[in-house]
């Protein structure tokens, strides 16, 4: 039978204070040497929490799980840096992997709302406007809902219209000018009206809300910053990837994606070392440095800055082209 010492609760805690040594050397300049002292100090709690009363075993039990999670990440970094030509290729693959996956469901998200707004096309033009407007969701990737008239002419609308509707056009179609790229659905009504659905695939950064674009949203939580060009345009080399609306079967038109590296910046001599380093790795695509160190005092930088978008709770009907 084991007796509960409070000399052990003290050992404890002296074990914590010791192991935040090496955790933060490792923080600092990360070394298989440091996770290794770290285990030490880990097993030596472990012994040492046998004994200790419930408020030592917690402790002990943050010194194992922060040696469990020093040990995981000394194991990817390692990983980055003796393996990473093949490492690269499997995010890049899996970064477009689910490029093209985000890129479907747009298209079936404006399919399923030019779907919708065709029932109520031939109706109450007020009641239309109601339906469309609670048809659009309130975060996200930006969308809009137009209804046009045989004339072509806007009859009732939703959302922020980027371009201005067409009524010609295939069923399925992107559309690119100097400042936006759209993905556009295309319903006729039984009096000939035309419904055009559009989901926003890319902003230019010089207009008004650039990040409710599929490019900026997925570019924040990849960490990458992604160029869009119409097909056939890019230029090769890098990481190109291509998305065709004729792999859906549905239409001819599609885009070229690219990608560029974003690296926050903190006003420090080193930046541009760090700058030179990267584009020396990522030879093939802009290294593009972003001033962040205000962002540090809230405890992160670009990451963190970018992980929730905030809904926007406007909702706006109009059918003027922004920019």
């Amino acid at each position: 039978m084991t007796t509960w010492s409070p000399r052990l609760d003290r050992r404890a805690h002296w074990l914590a204070l010791a192991a935040l040594v090496p955790a933060t050397e490792w923080l600092r300049n990360p070394a298989d040497g440091w996770v290794f002292l770290l285990g030490i100090l880990a097993l030596i709690a472990l012994v040492a929490g046998v004994r200790a009363g419930r408020h030592g075993r917690v402790v002990v039990a943050a010194v194992i799980a922060l040696a469990a999670t020093l040990a995981a990440a000394e194991r990817w970094v390692s990983r980055v840096e003796d393996q990473w030509p093949a490492e690269r290729e499997r995010r890049v693959a899996a970064a477009f992997q689910r490029l093209q996956g985000e890129l479907h469901a747009s298209l079936k998200r404006a399919d399923k709302q030019a779907e919708f707004a065709v029932r109520w096309a031939d109706g109450d033009r007020a009641a239309a406007f109601g339906e469309l407007d609670r048809a659009l969701p309130r975060g996200g990737v930006e969308t809009a809902i137009a209804i046009l008239d045989p004339a072509g002419m806007p009859w009732a609308w939703a959302g922020r219209h980027r371009l201005v509707p067409e009524a010609d056009g295939d069923s399925i179609t992107a559309r690119f000018s100097r400042f936006y790229a759209t993905i556009e659905s295309r319903r006729h009504s039984p009096s000939g009206r035309v419904v055009v659905a559009s989901v926003l695939v890319w902003a230019d950064s010089a207009v008004p809300n650039p990040e409710r674009s599929l490019a900026a949203q997925f570019g924040a939580s990849a960490g990458v910053q992604l160029r869009v060009f119409p097909p056939g345009t890019a230029q090769r080399g890098g990481d190109i990837f291509d998305y065709s609306l004729m792999a859906e079967g549905l239409g001819k038109f599609g885009f070229d994606f690219a990608c560029s590296v974003l690296v926050p910046t903190f006003n420090d001599p080193k930046d541009r070392v760090a700058l030179g380093i990267l584009g020396e790795l990522f030879r093939d695509r802009p290294v593009v440095g972003i001033h962040a160190l205000e962002l540090v005092w809230g405890l992160g930088t670009l990451h963190c800055l970018s992980q929730q978008e905030p809904a926007l709770p406007e909702r706006t009907h109009t059918v003027a082209a922004a920019g």
